[in-house]
């Protein structure tokens, strides 16, 4: 848990240094900030959740129960793309790039990127699910466990994040359904 305003390093400053550092650690900002940008801008530096004063404690031990189910090693359904045994493995192939979930790597290209667990997540859920259209709806309850503005303006921000990272790759491409959702399109 970070607060915006810790004494000596700011939250945001402490969450861009674990992300420069690519540790795959999840965390949420607990904060008197509670203004719509910094809401984003703590979204955009990969938080599980952002949670503000005053609150509740139970509803602060819901959310952390959340991102604890979520970002908990358990057995996923077999993708529909990738052999069994890349599966097993953790290892999806998209086009002519490979992300390997267990180590939060994209390879893309010649370039290795490492994800944040988060964004790893969501690529796996369109790994899982090539050529299908995943409501955005489905997505946030997935992932998040919650559909709310906020975090569907955070979904935005990793979808425009992997975006940018398959760009070089012209065989996979994340397109949006207007009004509906996103599908992976991977060339043959």
């Amino acid at each position: 848990m970070l607060d915006v305003m810790l004494p000596k390093l700011d939250g945001f400053t402490l969450a861009e240094e674990m992300r420069r550092r690519s540790l795959p650690t999840p965390f949420m900002f607990l904060t008197a900030k509670a203004l719509k940008a910094d809401r984003l801008q703590g979204f955009e530096l990969g938080c599980d959740d952002y949670l503000t004063k005053p609150f509740g404690l139970e509803e602060l031990v819901y959310r952390v129960k959340a991102i604890l189910r979520r970002t908990s090693q358990h057995p996923e359904p077999a993708p529909a793309e990738p052999s069994p045994a890349s599966a097993a493995a953790g290892v999806f192939t998209l086009g002519a790039s490979t992300l390997a979930f267990k180590n939060l790597q994209l390879h893309v290209a010649g370039h290795t990127h490492t994800l944040t667990h988060r964004e790893a997540e969501l690529l796996r859920l369109f790994a899982q699910h090539p050529h299908q259209l995943l409501r955005r709806e489905e997505i946030l309850q997935r992932l998040w466990q919650d559909d709310g503005y906020f975090v569907g303006r955070s979904l935005d921000v990793f979808i425009s994040r992997l975006r940018k990272y398959l760009q070089p790759d012209a065989t996979v491409k994340i397109t949006t359904v207007h009004g509906r959702g996103y599908k992976l399109e991977v060339a043959a």
